[in-house]
């Protein structure tokens, strides 16, 4: 009743503030390339504690999070390894940064 009205109002609230200050980050990044990868990590990040069936939340929030980490630091040795492009510790945090905030979204509308 009541309280799952108002739980519901809360989560969407939180939604709200979670797409504003998304797009408040998004508008702070210059480059386009970092921009296309703080939807790639977000999406990666969602997606991963989606797939996630442990019963403890604690431990598909450390999984999902270590899966995004890796794979953006993964993706980062790569493009310092190629001449044309470089690989940042910067562009790392991001990367996870990113994939908290999908894993965040997924907890919200879940």
């Amino acid at each position: 009743g009541e309280i799952r009205r108002h739980f519901r109002l809360l989560r969407k609230v939180a939604l709200l503030i979670f797409f504003i200050l998304s797009l408040y980050f998004l508008y702070q990044i210059k480059i386009l390339a970092e921009r296309v990868h703080l939807f790639e990590y977000g999406i990666l990040g969602y997606l991963a504690i989606g797939d996630q069936r442990h019963k403890n939340i604690i431990a598909n929030i450390l999984i999902s999070f270590a899966f995004v980490l890796a794979v953006g630091s993964i993706d980062e040795l790569f493009q310092w390894w190629l001449p044309s492009r470089f690989g940042t510790a910067s562009d790392v945090i991001l990367n996870a940064t990113s994939g908290i905030a999908g894993i965040i979204l997924f907890l919200l509308v879940k």
